[in-house]
Order: structure tokens, then sequence, then C-alpha cells
């Protein structure tokens, strides 16, 4: 579309606000839009204008049309490269997992008789994969939470949950409230859950995302697991 003119009384009597407040806003009294078209769908538009009425000559119309197919191109060319990137990204993240998983049925396979070890290499490789900071696996036995393996935990923060011991399924805690209601519990920010009720987590631990899973054996919570990241991650 050429306008010579857009403050013209033509212009001004067809009513086109959006016009006549470009021309306001930048001085445009002679301009050209061109679509950027791909096939039937409209892209957007590459727009060039003079602050005087001097209409655009044909070379000068042909040469931003170029433009804007060349411009088309580059769109489409960098929405291939996107999709192609966040492909090779989800089969990195693929192999990524069927490499862990291998790791955890190799020490599975070496550990019989021995269980910790296999706990130690899931709450390592869960967080590692999760992109969190600690990991945690409770043990559900008689009635009661018990810490079976962590990882990432500091020392002062292992302290205090040692100090605390074994305590029974209650809402005020993420492993908790996972084996309360036996499916998994996200929650995005501890800090400002009402229910959370283990300020270690947050004061020792730096905990703010938490994201708990049941351990099920025929539907019945054996168990909870438990990756967490620290403020500014989430899981």
């Amino acid at each position: 579309m050429h306008v010579e003119d857009i403050t013209a009384e033509d212009a001004n009597r067809s009513g086109n606000p959006d016009r006549l407040r470009f021309a306001e806003l930048t001085g445009a009294r002679t301009a050209i839009w061109v679509a950027l078209r791909k096939d039937d769908a409209v892209l957007g538009a590459l727009v060039i204008y003079r602050q005087e009425v001097r209409p655009f000559a044909e070379k000068q119309i042909a040469l931003l049309q170029n433009f804007a197919a060349q411009a088309v191109i580059a769109m489409e060319n960098a929405r291939l490269l996107g999709e192609l990137r966040q492909r090779t990204s989800d089969l990195e993240q693929s192999l990524e997992y069927q490499t862990a998983t291998s790791e955890v049925l190799k020490v599975i396979s070496r550990s019989t008789f021995d269980l910790q070890p296999v706990l130690d290499t899931l709450v390592e490789t869960a967080a590692r994969l999760c992109g969190a900071d600690m990991a945690y696996i409770h043990r559900l036995e008689g009635g009661l939470n018990r810490l079976a393996a962590e990882f990432g935990f500091p020392p002062e923060f292992t302290a205090a949950l040692q100090n605390i011991g074994p305590r029974p399924p209650r809402r005020g805690s993420v492993s908790g409230r996972t084996a309360l209601v036996a499916r998994v519990i996200h929650i995005p920010d501890i800090a400002s859950d009402p229910e959370f009720d283990v300020p270690q987590a947050t004061t020792l631990g730096g905990a703010r995302t938490g994201l708990g899973v049941p351990l099920l054996r025929e539907g019945v919570v054996v168990g909870t697991h438990q990756p967490g990241a620290a403020a500014g991650r989430a899981i």
C-alpha cells in the first residue's frame, strides 16, 4: 500500500485513526506498507516513510518488496532452526534419561543384598536430572516416615532432621503430604505454603520448591521420594 500523503483530505475523510496517529507521532507524510506473507499467512509488515510528500519510485517499491520476501525467508529459517534445536534438546534429554536409568539398573544388579547403594544412587540421579539442589527418600515403617537416603543436604539440616526423628506423615511436610494422599505433590514455594511447618527446610536447607513422589507397592505407600530446589530454582 503506497500512500502519497497520509494527511491529505481524502485520508482524513476516510476516518483511519491509526494512519493519522502514525503521521502525528512520526511526522510521516508519504509511506509504503508491504505485507510479509508466507503462503496465505500474513506474518507482519515492512514499512518505510518520508517526512515530506514525495512518492517513492517503482524501483524503490520493488526493492522494498524484495526485502520483505527476504525477511519472510529469515523468519522461516529462524522458526525451522528453533524447531531443530528443540528436537535436538528433546533427544539429548531422552538419551540422558535412558543413560541414567541404565546406570541405576546396573547399581541394582550389583547390589542385590544391599539396598543403601541403590537408594543413594537414586536420590543423586534424580537431583541431577531434575536440576534440583537436594533430594531424599523416606521409607514408611511402623506408621513413621524415616529418612532412608539423602543427597545435597547441608550438614546442619541433616543434624536437625536427626534431632526431629521419625514422625507420622502429616500435611506440614512435602513427604508427609505425599504419603497421605498417595500421589505426586508439587509445591512451587514452600515458604508461602500455609500448611508447611518445617522451617528448618528453608532456614537450614535453603529449600523453596518441593516435589514429592510416593513410593507405591500394589497401591500402598511404602515411602516418598523428593527432589527439592533452592530459591530461584523450579522443578
